[in-house]
């Protein structure tokens, strides 16, 4: 987690601790379930942004912008 949360922060700045842990958590997960989503219904732009730039856009979904 912390080797990911370094490359994470190398790249994007996410103060919140709880929104790194979560990105870390999914970018190991990743590794291993290679077609996975992330899901976040926060709408806070650091994390949504962050996440997008980590992983690329078509990657990322916020359900209350789905249409």
């Amino acid at each position: 987690m912390l080797d990911k949360a370094d490359t994470i922060l190398e790249k994007v700045w996410i103060p919140d601790i709880f929104d790194l842990a979560q990105l870390s958590a999914f970018l190991i997960s990743r590794e291993e379930y290679h077609d996975l989503l992330f899901v976040c219904s926060d709408q806070r732009s650091k994390l949504i942004n962050g996440a997008k730039e980590i992983i690329g856009e078509a990657n990322v979904i916020v359900p209350e912008q789905q249409q």
